[in-house]
C-alpha cells in the first residue's frame, strides 16, 4: 500500500487507489461493493465509491478538526457529483450493503410512529 502525502489524497481518491497517509490516519481501500476512505480506523468512513451506482456517498456528521481537513481533501477527489446522507451511521449502511442494499433495508424495517402519526 502506498504512503502518501495529504496534498496527494484527492488524487489517490479520485483513481480509486489503495493508500495511507504518511501518519496512517487515512486510508483508502478496496472495500465490499467498492471502494472507502476512512479516518482514524473503519469506525469513522469519509466516503464511498459504490460500483453498483457507481455513485460516491459521504456523510455531513462531524468529528475533530483534523478529520474535517481529511474529509475536505478526500471531497476534493470525489469531484462534485456525490450524495450526502445525513449520518455515519447511514454510510456505514451504504458501506455494508451498498447503497440500493441499504435503501432496501431501511424500506424494510418497522416504522416508529411519532406524535405526528397518532
Amino acid at each position: 500500500m502506498d504512503r502518501i502525502a495529504n496534498r496527494d489524497i484527492p488524487s489517490m481518491v479520485r483513481g480509486k487507489r489503495e493508500f495511507r497517509n504518511n501518519r496512517d490516519s487515512v486510508r483508502g481501500v478496496p472495500y465490499k461493493h467498492g471502494y472507502a476512505v476512512f479516518s482514524y480506523g473503519v469506525h469513522w468512513p469519509i466516503a464511498f465509491w459504490d460500483k453498483r451506482t457507481e455513485q460516491w456517498y459521504t456523510h455531513n456528521d462531524r468529528y475533530s478538526v483534523t478529520t474535517s481537513k481529511h474529509t475536505n481533501l478526500v471531497r476534493q477527489g470525489m469531484g462534485v457529483n456525490y450524495t450526502t446522507l445525513p449520518s455515519v451511521e447511514e454510510l456505514k449502511a451504504v458501506l455494508t450493503h451498498g447503497y440500493t442494499g441499504a435503501v432496501a433495508q431501511k424500506l424494510t424495517q418497522p416504522r416508529k410512529l411519532g406524535a405526528h402519526d397518532e
